[in-house]
């Protein structure tokens, strides 16, 4: 269990997560995961900090683009 976006995508590059169901999911709570964090941004900081998340998520698996 984890709160960080990045331990998440970590863990799909890494194997834990394995099967296009199983890394979607992750990939959506990664992706939530990075809202919350980047809420008290506001504005442009929250696009852009969610932005960059979602780029970091997508190279998790670079094969699998139709997930994200």
């Amino acid at each position: 269990r984890t709160g960080d976006y990045r331990r998440v995508a970590r863990a799909i590059v890494d194997m834990e997560i394995r099967g296009a169901p199983a890394i979607g999911v992750a990939a959506a709570y990664a992706l939530a995961l990075a809202a919350a964090e980047a809420a008290s941004r506001g504005g442009d900081g929250f696009i852009e900090a969610l932005s960059e998340a979602r780029r970091e998520i997508e190279s998790t698996r670079p094969t699998a683009y139709n997930l994200f």
